[in-house]
């Protein structure tokens, strides 16, 4: 079954409490649980951005709620695409402080393709590349 992925990026609205924010992840975690979507919603404190990736009625099930959601403004798609594997198969979902000039370094990052080109020589790296970094020392934690 292929796998579909989609990022975003949205500005939080005005006196978003962090406890409201813990229960849309907890309720996007059980959620996305039933749809077979895993990912990551990284936050610095007025931005989110948010990966998720699975299977297509899923990632479509996702992206409807989050378009209706009242907590956020300003919804940009920065890309979609489709894996081979997931990236974060162990997360139905899980938010992750970050600091606000790495998050703009990810968004504004290449999100035209969903591949990984660290290592690869002339190359800066995509979007991918930057979340994983970002992502990948809470992986052993999760």
């Amino acid at each position: 079954m292929p796998i579909r992925a989609i990022a975003y990026a949205s500005q939080a609205v005005a006196g978003l409490p962090q406890s409201k924010i813990d229960s849309i992840v907890e309720d996007a975690a059980h959620f996305n649980g039933v749809a077979g979507i895993t990912g990551v919603l990284l936050f610095d404190g007025a931005w989110f951005l948010q990966y998720f990736e699975g299977p297509e009625d899923g990632v479509k099930a996702v992206h409807d709620r989050i378009l209706g959601s009242r907590s956020h403004t300003n919804v940009v798609q920065l890309g979609q695409g489709h894996l081979a594997a997931r990236l974060f198969p162990y997360w139905a979902m899980r938010q992750l402080a970050i600091d606000s000039l790495t998050l703009g370094r990810i968004i504004m990052a290449d999100w035209a393709q969903f591949t990984r080109l660290a290592g690869t020589p002339g190359s800066e790296g995509t979007a991918i590349d930057r979340l994983t970094e970002v992502v990948e020392p809470y992986l052993t934690a999760a």
